[in-house]
């Protein structure tokens, strides 16, 4: 049987206090998992202490008392405290001072992978190629994206008249993507069973100009 041990952590060196739990038989070695309370360890050192405040039989325990001292202490609002949400031994949405904290946390570290190359073997390389593939969008989902606003970018950003002949001029003479390619038969054969069943996106949708020549499509009224 799984004894639920509700802890208290205090960073030595900056007073951070963390509230959480753990089945470890040591809660003392276990330095906790709270994304906050981790990257603040990273930041300034592993050097806390650990104060056992409960420990639970089971995990309805662990959740009353969790969050009967979650809410004594304010662990979520106060900026005493690391944790990003009440400690009631599951998950949970977080709040806004929440995210405001783990925003705050993450301010001047620097991304694991940072200017790293070859940190993925060929093997996990082949799986997310596979994996990425393999992906398909639902029907629902096909529609809402054809019905999104795919010019948006031309309402934030309009192209001016300059811009546009400079680009013409630097494409003048140049051959453009698909010219000289054609589609092989085993392409064109493949591409037409992959839409055989499949309902057009845009059915029974029409398309609505702008005056700066985008669209955007819209249901299409009954008569």
């Amino acid at each position: 049987m799984s004894i639920y041990t509700l802890y208290v952590k205090t960073h030595i060196v900056t007073g951070l206090r963390y509230l959480g739990f753990t089945t470890s038989q040591d809660p003392h070695k276990y330095s906790g998992s709270g994304t906050r309370w981790l990257n603040h360890l990273n930041k300034h050192g592993y050097n806390y202490t650990t104060e056992i405040i409960k420990q639970c039989q089971s995990k309805e325990e662990l959740k009353e008392w969790g969050l009967y001292y979650s809410t004594l202490w304010k662990v979520v609002d106060s900026n005493e405290w690391a944790n990003l949400k009440e400690e009631a031994g599951d998950g949970g949405r977080q709040s806004e001072e929440s995210r405001k904290k783990m925003s705050e946390s993450k301010k001047g570290s620097i991304p694991w992978n940072k200017g790293k190359t070859g940190i993925y073997t060929e093997t996990t390389l082949t799986k997310i190629s596979i994996a990425s593939k393999n992906r398909r969008h639902s029907a629902e989902t096909k529609i809402k994206m054809s019905v999104a606003d795919r010019s948006s970018y031309k309402r934030v950003a309009p192209v001016s008249d300059v811009t546009k002949e400079k680009l013409s001029n630097i494409l003048k003479g140049k051959p453009g993507r698909a010219t000289g390619s054609k589609w092989t038969n085993e392409q064109k054969e493949s591409l037409s069973q992959k839409r055989i069943g499949s309902p057009c996106p845009t059915k029974g949708m029409k398309r609505v100009y702008r005056e700066d020549g985008s669209f955007y499509f819209e249901k299409k009224t009954q008569k």
